[in-house]
């Protein structure tokens, strides 16, 4: 304001005209003005950059912050990534090795075999299959527990492993089962000797627990061949040999023929006829008369079973009792023959004067049923014999596992009354110190011995030491399978009262005994035929 006011001052002291007033007072604001504009523009200019300056760093720093969460991501990434292969990884192996041998399982077994069918026949060698399986592995399990079976698992791997090449594949299948699968084995002979020296490792003593145990097994072997059309069949034919080792006692090699296969299915076919002939109720029994032979009297009779078969007649046990046991149809059957038999021989007391011996074969399955003892004295009362008369047949292969509980069976078995008979002595797992530990009543002398006295002394003195052994032990003895007059004549010799065999009589249905209990053997004494012997003491024997 005081410059316009000098200004002013100044035109109108000075008398300058208007229109050069105008232009000096442009003039002067100009002069006033071009200063401020250029300091305006300048301050414009540094802001704009300064604004310009400020949104690139804002979008660098953007960029930078970008470009460290990609950064990160893909470190997350990358991570993640490895954690996933690593839990692949992982899952890949649990999927084709076995946790507790850490040996490959059965999945790669199988996809290795079926790799190997694809891709033909090796040009330098034959491809075979060895199955292991353990024959006593339960009873490891039994005695010491899982963890000291799981121990034996890893010892039997770790024998096989290194008895085999590395190209090799030992696996174990299941349980108590391994398999090596032999990509090159040259021949099937080297893949058996290399079996039969795995069974010679596999044998050796493992210490267990403190105890020194030896272990026991049975192998199949297979060529794995392009007949094969995939690995079940492969696989099922290896454990049909399998299955014929243990069959024909175990500890043994049996390589896989074309004949196995067709007897697994003749044995197939056959469990089916058993089964339908149980429906169809085929089966009867038989009976063959126990024997004084001091005067040829009638002690007793044992039950045999028979089939009556719709197309063979009459079939032996030898033929079905074995399939049953494998299958479990001996316990149905089993328990129906026992039923049957106390039922017939309360009809054969009914007709006869005194007491007759009924024995009757038990199988082991029947044994292991809870309620064996219980169905036995529902059997006795409602046949309503009398148990002193039954007299139960077992074999010795029962007493080689759970001693305790056997012991306290048999116990329960006597508490009824009833008596316990030891079939085909000699032959199975005899033992001294089951005469001790278990009650019973006979000892049946098996009928190979019988037979082989005349031919082999050693045979005799078995005989003589068996009818020792029970008259020492306060036990029956009875013989089977006496056929002649000269083996009748031993056993009398050495003390043998009791005996059956087709010298006296065949098995027979329930009426031709009847009739036979009736008569009397042909040469019996007179005084005994019509009536039945009841056994005087051993004291009184030969």
């Amino acid at each position: 304001m005081r410059f316009f006011g000098w200004y002013l001052n100044f035109v109108h002291h000075a008398r300058i005209p208007m229109p050069v007033e105008v232009v000096l007072l442009v003039a002067v604001l100009l002069g006033a003005l071009i200063p401020l504009a250029i300091l305006l523009y300048r301050r414009e200019t540094r802001s704009r950059r300064s604004m310009k300056l400020q949104d690139e760093e804002k979008r660098l720093s953007q960029a930078l912050e970008a470009q460290r969460v990609t950064t990160l991501r893909n470190e997350a990434l990358t991570l993640e990534v490895r954690e996933r292969q690593k839990t692949e990884a992982k899952l890949k192996h649990l999927a084709y090795h076995d946790p507790v041998t850490g040996l490959r399982n059965r999945a790669y077994l199988t996809e290795e075999i079926q790799s190997l069918l694809h891709k033909g026949p090796s040009p330098t060698g034959v491809i075979v299959l060895l199955y292991i399986d353990l024959d006593n592995f339960k009873t490891v399990n039994d005695m010491l527990g899982h963890r000291y079976g799981d121990v034996m698992l890893q010892e039997i791997g770790k024998r096989i492993q290194a008895a085999v090449r590395d190209e090799d594949v030992v696996a174990r299948v299941g349980g108590d089962e391994f398999g090596v699968l032999m990509r090159n084995a040259q021949s099937v002979d080297r893949a058996f000797r290399l079996a039969q020296r795995l069974l010679t490792l596999i044998e050796e003593q493992i210490d267990l627990a403190g105890l020194a145990f030896t272990p026991a097994a049975s192998i199949g072997l297979c060529r794995v061949q392009q007949d094969c059309t995939s690995p079940d069949v492969v696989l099922r034919n290896v454990d049909l040999a399998l299955y014929r080792a243990k069959r024909e006692g175990g500890s043994r090699v049996v390589i896989f023929d074309s004949t196995i296969h067709e007897e697994a299915l003749a044995t197939m076919r056959a469990k089916q006829e058993i089964k339908s002939a149980i429906s169809n109720k085929e089966f009867v029994l038989f009976y063959q008369p126990l024997i004084d032979m001091r005067d040829h009297s009638i002690y007793g009779v044992e039950a045999l079973i028979r089939w009556n078969h719709p197309r063979k007649g009459i079939v032996g046990p030898y033929e079905f009792i074995s399939l049953m046991e494998e299958s479990g149809q001996i316990v149905e059957v089993g328990a129906w023959g026992l039923k049957q038999a106390c039922e017939d021989h309360k009809k054969m007391q009914e007709l006869l004067d005194g007491n007759l011996v009924l024995s009757v074969n038990v199988s082991a399955r029947q044994l292991e049923l809870s309620d064996f003892v219980s169905t036995l004295r529902e059997t006795l009362i409602e046949s309503n014999i009398k148990p002193a008369s039954l007299q139960l047949e077992l074999t010795e292969s029962i007493l080689a596992s759970e001693t305790a509980r056997i012991g306290a069976l048999f116990q329960e078995i006597r508490s009824l009354g009833v008596k316990i008979a030891f079939d085909d002595f000699g032959t199975g797992y005899s033992s001294l110190s089951y005469m001790e530990r278990y009650p019973i009543d006979t000892l049946k002398i098996d009928q190979t011995f019988v037979r082989r006295m005349r031919e082999s002394p050693l045979n005799r003195d078995i005989v003589r030491f068996i009818v020792q052994l029970a008259h020492a032990s306060g036990t029956n003895v009875t013989a089977e399978g006496v056929e002649t007059a000269h083996e009748e004549t031993e056993l009398l010799s050495l003390g043998c009262a009791i005996a059956q065999g087709y010298l006296f009589s065949r098995p027979v249905p329930l009426d031709q005994i009847i009739g036979l209990l009736e008569r009397g053997l042909p040469n019996a004494k007179k005084e005994t035929k019509g009536r039945l012997f009841r056994i005087p003491a051993r004291t009184e024997m030969v």
